[in-house]
C-alpha cells in the first residue's frame, strides 16, 4: 500500500523508501530568476521619465534610497550564489538517488513532474530534505529583496543603459526558452546554471550603476 502525502511531493512506500518530485524545486528557482528579469519594466519606463532637477533634500533623500538599493542587490547576489550551491547538490543527490535505486542515470528523466522517482533511504533523504528547505528560504527571500529593490528604484534618478536593459531581456528570453523546451535532468540543470549565472552578471551590473550614479 502506498501513501501519498501531496503537500510535499512525497511518496511513501512499505520498505521505507522515499521519492520526492524534485520538480518543484526547480520551478521556484525559475520564478526568482524572472523576477529578476521583471526589472527590465522599470527601465523601459525609466526611459520615458522626464529628467528634473533635484533640490539639496532631494538629492540627499536620492542618495540614501541608492544606497539601500545597492545594499539589497549585493544581499541579492550572495542569495543566488547560495542558490546556485544548492542546486548543485540537488542535482548531485538525485544522480545518486536514480542510479544506486534505479540502476539508470539522471539524464534519463524528462524534467517535468512526475517523471523522476529518486529512491532515498531516511539519511539520502534528510539531505535532499535539507536541501529543498534551503532553496525555499533563499528563494523566498530573494524575492522579498527583488520586490523592495523594484519599489525604490521609482524613487531614485538612475540611468541604467541600453546595454543592461538588453541584458534583461535577454534573460526573459532564456528564461521562457528555459520553461518551453523539453529537457532531461541533466541538460536542463546545465542551462539553469548558465541562467543563474547570468542573473548574477545582471545584479552585479545593476549594483555597480546604482553605486556609481551616486558620484
Amino acid at each position: 500500500m502506498i501513501m501519498k502525502q501531496d503537500d510535499d511531493n512525497l511518496h511513501y512506500q512499505q520498505d521505507g523508501l522515499i521519492d520526492p518530485d524534485p520538480y518543484s524545486i526547480i520551478l521556484g528557482v525559475t520564478a526568482f530568476l524572472g523576477s529578476v528579469a521583471f526589472i527590465a519594466t522599470y527601465i523601459e519606463l525609466q526611459r520615458d521619465k522626464q529628467r528634473r532637477a533635484f533640490e539639496k533634500y532631494e538629492r540627499d533623500r536620492q542618495l540614501k534610497i541608492a544606497f539601500e538599493v545597492r545594499d539589497l542587490l549585493l544581499a541579492v547576489e550572495v542569495d543566488i550564489l547560495q542558490i546556485e550551491t544548492s542546486l548543485k547538490k540537488l542535482e548531485m543527490l538525485l544522480e545518486q538517488g536514480v542510479s544506486e535505486l534505479h540502476n539508470n542515470h539522471y539524464s534519463k528523466y524528462e524534467l517535468r513532474f512526475g517523471t523522476m522517482k529518486p529512491m532515498f533511504i531516511r539519511p539520502g533523504f534528510d539531505k535532499f530534505d535539507e536541501d529543498l528547505i534551503e532553496v525555499n528560504k533563499l528563494v523566498g527571500k530573494s524575492f522579498e529583496n527583488i520586490s523592495k529593490i523594484t519599489q525604490k528604484l521609482y524613487q531614485v534618478d538612475v540611468s541604467f543603459g541600453e546595454y543592461l536593459y538588453k541584458k534583461l531581456i535577454e534573460l526573459q528570453n532564456f528564461l521562457n526558452e528555459f520553461i518551453r523546451t523539453s529537457y532531461n535532468y541533466e541538460k536542463g540543470f546545465e542551462r539553469l546554471y548558465k541562467i543563474v549565472d547570468l542573473t548574477q552578471e545582471i545584479t552585479r551590473d545593476l549594483r555597480l550603476t546604482v553605486a556609481k550614479s551616486q558620484y
